[in-house]
């Protein structure tokens, strides 16, 4: 709310003055809040997957946890990259073309279009972790209540088909 106008106004850099600033403040964004975390989920998932392809022969057995668990690391990495990416990248081209001040106003226009699409996959990223966690328990639930009411050996190849 500008107090002076009394006008709601929207996120949008300033027109002049201190652009380059705002470029700074980006790239310290873009490392900080995207590429650092990124690489951190990175470096642990492939450490797990790690693990999991090199544990003794006693433990392969459970090779089809261990592809269900793969396969979650990489959807947890694509849902990521899906959802902070077109983010970063579009603000960082965005204010690069701010800086530049000469851009023509059909691409100003639809840069702040694009701001709506990309900002609405960042922010659909924390929906989609819910849904992810969601899915999982469901199906710990499902197994777990079989466990309790049937015989072991049906829970076990239910298991396996599950997967």
């Amino acid at each position: 709310m500008d107090h002076f106008t009394n006008k709601t106004k929207c996120f949008e850099p300033p027109k002049s003055g201190n652009v380059q600033k705002l470029v700074i403040l980006n790239y310290l964004s873009l490392g900080v809040g995207f590429i650092l975390p990124f690489l951190v989920i990175l470096v642990c998932y492939a450490g797990i997957v790690r693990a999991l392809l090199y544990r003794n022969h006693t433990a392969r057995r459970q090779r089809v946890t261990d592809t269900k668990v793969i396969r979650m690391i990489v959807i947890v990495l694509l849902t990521f990259l899906i959802s902070f990416m077109p983010y970063h990248v579009q603000r960082t081209i965005h204010l690069n073309s701010l800086s530049r001040g000469n851009a023509p106003c059909s691409e100003q226009i639809a840069m702040q279009k694009s701001v709506v699409v990309t900002l609405s996959l960042a922010a659909a990223n924390s929906r989609l972790s819910s849904l992810k966690r969601s899915m999982k328990s469901n199906n710990q639930n499902r197994i777990a209540r079989m466990k309790t009411t049937t015989n072991p050996e049906i829970v076990e190849n239910h298991q396996l088909k599950a997967s």
